[in-house]
């Protein structure tokens, strides 16, 4: 009998998972894959070339965020991050902390 409640437990637990991600793939609540414009500011110049880990500031306009996420926001968003750029200079990667 015993077995009988781990197998309906686990079915259960199987069909949540599969309902909660057949779900979220469907309304693309996060916007998984797009792209949203961001402008960057920096407080010294930069050398793209460099390699180096340079401090930022990563600014998302108000206008951006709507058309990606579809909700109305009153201000600019800011945010720090640092940014490396490649030795070839032709990609960056950027980091921050979101909380």
């Amino acid at each position: 009998m015993l077995n009988y409640v781990w197998i309906g437990l686990l079915a259960l637990g199987m069909i949540a998972a599969v309902t909660v991600d057949v779900r979220e793939s469907v309304t693309d609540k996060y916007a998984n894959g797009s792209e949203i414009p961001a402008r960057l500011f920096f407080d010294e110049p930069i050398e793209k070339r460099s390699g180096r880990t340079r401090e930022a500031t990563v600014e998302i306009a108000p206008k951006a965020f709507e058309n990606t996420y579809g909700v109305e926001i009153a201000d600019t968003i800011r945010f720090p991050a640092k940014v490396t750029f490649t030795e070839d200079a032709k990609t960056a990667a950027i980091y921050f902390t979101v909380t």
